[in-house]
């Protein structure tokens, strides 16, 4: 079992860099729901690195994910926030 895990965890690390840009950025869609992409610019503006334009993408993006009661879902689709 333990040489299956290596083995898996060695195609990870194979395949992941091929999934980053040149910019180093990864592009993919986010099943995580809007409170992981808060999570993440809250994480990249407490270590000073948020860019200006990934706010705005942020930004741009919790707003679409807002729902009628004003908060984000938990997930990507849920109906109601929490």
């Amino acid at each position: 079992m333990r040489e299956r895990i290596e083995e898996a965890i060695e195609r990870a690390a194979d395949v992941v860099p091929s999934w980053q840009r040149d910019d180093g950025s990864f592009r993919g869609r986010n099943l995580a729901g809007p409170m992981f992409v808060a999570a993440s610019i809250a994480g990249e503006a407490a270590l000073g690195s948020l860019r200006p334009e990934h706010a705005r993408l942020a930004e741009s993006s919790l707003r679409a994910a807002q729902l009628a009661d004003g908060g984000p879902g938990p997930g990507p689709s849920a109906t109601r926030s929490n």
